[in-house]
This record gives structure tokens, C-alpha cells and sequence, in this order.
């Protein structure tokens, strides 16, 4: 038996919702986010499901207000999420087919916002950061966002964050070879009524257009890139705060399933959102234990406006990596770019021999206290997938990374983590951690759905996560990213 935690005054009429939680304690330097957040709502048939996640990074208490929109900007009821110190609840949504997003609010700009899109007949598993809207209260005189828009790009959603009309400007961005500057393309006006969701379609801006469009307005919108019949992109998400980085991911590259064989392939999409030339450095690029497949620093240049698809066949990464399917095992690989504060950047796993496209994730900066939020447990968890977290070590020596599990708790109490495991990450190097297996019970003996999990130590580290559904066979079909937020850096 499973306890859904209680959501106060949500009213929501979009069909079935549960609920499921976890929350933490502790972790200094805390960069506060944003007020108010944009969740695109694609749940449209009983068999996709919408998990959105709230994670209070305070110890005090807050509220998430939650107003979903349809695609015309009429409002639904509005809800609202009680939230103890360092808590977190997972809400879950399904099958609704006239909503068109959600417009959280979080007073406090200490909660944290994600959500993630699965779809088991899709197959669809996807999972982002919410979009940061800023202060819709006293907004920026103008808002500007970026998406990269691949081949594979079906539609552009495009949403009015504000009770007044609006026009959003769009305006397309192609380089005629990599590396250099974007040249201006089709520029057009898209007129939004308040609150209200429209779609464009990429040949709007060409026929195969490829490339970056640049959204301009005077007030507060976001904008979503659809790839495929309902499955989200997530490359044009900004960040909270903009700023040069280190960041950290790990890669899959080669065989992955014998008899039949699959192959794991990833690309990186490099977005530069300046109008002037920027340039990406590949630092890194190393074996779980730490040994160099990397030699030296590799710089990547984006011109400006440039978005660039970087595949394991090209520069810099063709003498590193090569062709898939020549690969005879599986090499995992950890990954360390630094990012100028204009460049956004993504990595994209999929089937080299099918091209299905599995997951996307983000690099993630390294802090002291990281939460990994959103994990299902065995009472919800398909039972054909697994779950990891990834600590990646960027140091030259050795470091601990303790990783406790926050099991919700009943209304009124808050949540702390209890001891799950000590890592000893081996120098440059990477460790995975499975939660999976294990009934959560909060204080009352009940089993509860998400958890959350939260690693510290005294030296830098970051952590990336991945949720992985396979076929009795063992091959991959779907494959998600679990959302982490480092308490040091709001990227």
C-alpha cells in the first residue's frame, strides 16, 4: 500500500492526477531560481503520463501554485502544493488533451520545478527542468529565447506567459557551414491572446529548415520545439542563471545488446544565443576510472546565432569515438565541456541502425550538495526499467560522495535524508548508483511512489541521472534523464 501525499485546494480539470514525494535538509550557498515557471502540457491519451515535481531547497515551508491553461488561455482551477522544509511531491497527470500547460508559481524562488513526459506506446520518456519565466510581476523590457531546431523537429509551441496580449517574433537563424555565423532567414510575428498556446511549423522558416529561431517579445512567453508525433526536444530550456561553466555529463557509445545487436550512439547540440562568435572547449573525456581518452583541450567554434549537431563521426570527436556500430562493447565515457554564458548545450542519446531518438540530457555544473529528484520507486517504477544516478568526479584526486534517500513524509513533518551509500570515486573519474529495488516507507509504515535523493561532499562533484526501460530481451527502448539541481549553481 502506497500513501499519496495530500495537495491542498488543487482543482484541476484534466482528468486523473496522483501525487508522491520526498524531500531533504541542508546544503550552503544556495542560488535562489525564479518566481514563476512554464511546464508544456503534451499528456493527450490514457496512456502518457505527466509527472511534475516540486522540491523545496529551503527549510522553511513554501507553496507552488499551480493554473493550467488550454490552448486558447482559458484557466483552469487554481491549486496549490504545501511544501515542508525540504520537501518535494511529484504530481501525476494523466490524459488531458486540451491542456496546454501549467503556470507554477513559487513565492519563495527556492523550489525547484521539473517534470517528465513517458508514454510506454510512444515509446516516449522525457524529462526537463521547467522553463524560468522570471517575474512576471515587474518583467524584463524584453524576453528573449533560443531554440535549436533540428531536421527532426515537427512543431514550435509557442506560450503567452501573461494576461495580456502579445506578439512573440520569430525570427530563423541558418550558418552556411560549421562553425560560422547564422544568417537571418524568415522572420515572423506570432500574436498570442493571454495565456494562449499556438504552434508553428518549422517549414514556416524553409523547406528542412535546420537551424536556430530566435524568439523576441516585449513580454514574458516560452517556447518548446516537438519532435516526432508528442515528444518534447528540451534543447531551448535557458537557465536560471547565465554564466561561463564546467559542466559534466557521461555518455553511451557502442554496443549495447548482442543477438540483436543495438548500438548506443549520442550528439552534442551546441546553441550560441549571442550575436557574435562564441567558442566551446572540450576538456575532458575519460573511462569510469579515470583514464584519458581525451589528451588535450579541444576547442569547438560557433558562430554567431549558430545552432551545431556534433556526432561521434565528426570533429572533435571522430578520432575519439568513430562509428557506432564498429564499436564491439560499450564504452561509457564521462564528458567535460566549458560552456560561455550564452551557449546552451544538450546531449542527445538514439539508435544509430534506427535512428530513435532515446533521450535527452543536460550537462550539469559541479556543486557540494546535489538532489536528484523525481525517482520512482518499485510501487510505480515499470518493471522493465531501471534507475541510476552518475557522480562524476572532476578532481585529480580521489573524493567520497555520501548519497542519502528522502523519503516523504506525512503533512507537518519535515523530510531529512537517511544514509543510503558512501561513494569512493576514483580520481577524473565516475561511479553509477542504483536506488531501485527497495520499499520506501515514510514514518507511518506507508510505501510512497517518488523519493528524492541528495549527495554531498566536501569537493566538488556533479551528478546526472538516467532511467532506462528495457524489453525482456534486454534491449533498450526508452530512456529518460532524471533532473538534478546543485545547491551551488541554479543552471
Amino acid at each position: 500500500m502506497s500513501r499519496c501525499r495530500s495537495v491542498l485546494g488543487l482543482v484541476l480539470a484534466i482528468g486523473l492526477w496522483g501525487c508522491g514525494g520526498g524531500g531533504g535538509g541542508g546544503g550552503g550557498g544556495l542560488d535562489a531560481g525564479p518566481v514563476h515557471w512554464g511546464v508544456p502540457f503534451v499528456t493527450t491519451t490514457g496512456s502518457q503520463r505527466l509527472y511534475v515535481t516540486f522540491h523545496n531547497l529551503s527549510p522553511s515551508n513554501a507553496t507552488a501554485t499551480l493554473t493550467p491553461y488550454a490552448y486558447d488561455g482559458t484557466p483552469g482551477g487554481v491549486g496549490a502544493v504545501a511544501l515542508d522544509g525540504y520537501d518535494s511531491q511529484t504530481l501525476v497527470f494523466v490524459g488531458a488533451p486540451t491542456t496546454a500547460w501549467f503556470l507554477v508559481t513559487t513565492a519563495s524562488a527556492e523550489v525547484e520545478v521539473s517534470y517528465a513526459h513517458t508514454d510506454p506506446s510512444g515509446p516516449v520518456d522525457e524529462a526537463s527542468r521547467a522553463c524560468p519565466l522570471g517575474d512576471l510581476g515587474a518583467p524584463p523590457p524584453t524576453t528573449t529565447q533560443s531554440v535549436a531546431v533540428s531536421l527532426e523537429a515537427t512543431s514550435i509551441r509557442v506560450t503567452n506567459a501573461t494576461g495580456a496580449a502579445n506578439v512573440v517574433t520569430a525570427t530563423a537563424w541558418a550558418s552556411p557551414s560549421p562553425g560560422t555565423d547564422a544568417v537571418a532567414g524568415t522572420s515572423v510575428p506570432v500574436a498570442l491572446d493571454p495565456f494562449e498556446t499556438t504552434f508553428l511549423d518549422p517549414s514556416t522558416f524553409g523547406s528542412g529548415f535546420f537551424g536556430t529561431v530566435v524568439f523576441t517579445s516585449a513580454a514574458p512567453f516560452f517556447a518548446t520545439v516537438v519532435e516526432g508525433a508528442n515528444d518534447l526536444a528540451y534543447d531551448g530550456v535557458p537557465p536560471v542563471t547565465r554564466r561561463d561553466r564546467f559542466l559534466e555529463t557521461d555518455v553511451s557509445f557502442g554496443l549495447d545488446h548482442a543477438a540483436p545487436n543495438t548500438y548506443n550512439d549520442f550528439a552534442l547540440i551546441l546553441t550560441n544565443t549571442a550575436g557574435s562568435a562564441r567558442q566551446v572547449e572540450l576538456r575532458q573525456v575519460r573511462r569510469n576510472d579515470g583514464t584519458a581518452i581525451l589528451l588535450a583541450s579541444r576547442s569547438i567554434a560557433l558562430g554567431a546565432h549558430e545552432t551545431r549537431v556534433i556526432t561521434t563521426t565528426d570533429a572533435p570527436l571522430a578520432d575519439l569515438f568513430g562509428d557506432a556500430t564498429l564499436s564491439a562493447t560499450l564504452l561509457r565515457a564521462r564528458l567535460e565541456l566549458f560552456v560561455p554564458d550564452d551557449v546552451d548545450v544538450s546531449v542527445r542519446q538514439f539508435d544509430p541502425l534506427i535512428l530513435l531518438h532515446l533521450g535527452t540530457t543536460r550537462p550539469q555544473p559541479a556543486g557540494h550538495v546535489v538532489d536528484a529528484m523525481g525517482v520512482l520507486t518499485e510501487e510505480v517504477l515499470d518493471v522493465n526499467a531501471r534507475q541510476w544516478i552518475t557522480v562524476h568526479n572532476p578532481n585529480a584526486v580521489e573524493i567520497t560522495v555520501n548519497v542519502g534517500v528522502i523519503v516523504p513524509q506525512p503533512d507537518g513533518f519535515d523530510a531529512a535524508p537517511t544514509p543510503l551509500a558512501t561513494l569512493t570515486v576514483p580520481a577524473n573519474g565516475f561511479v553509477d548508483l542504483s536506488p531501485d529495488g527497495v520499499a520506501y516507507l515514510d514514518r507511518d509504515g506507508f510505501a510512497v511512489d517518488f523519493v528524492a535523493l541528495r549527495c554531498t561532499s566536501a569537493s566538488a562533484f556533479a551528478v546526472t541521472g538516467r532511467r532506462e526501460t528495457r524489453t525482456a530481451g534486454g534491449v533498450l527502448t526508452r530512456w529518460t534523464s532524471i533532473i538534478t539541481r546543485s545547491h551551488d549553481d541554479a543552471d
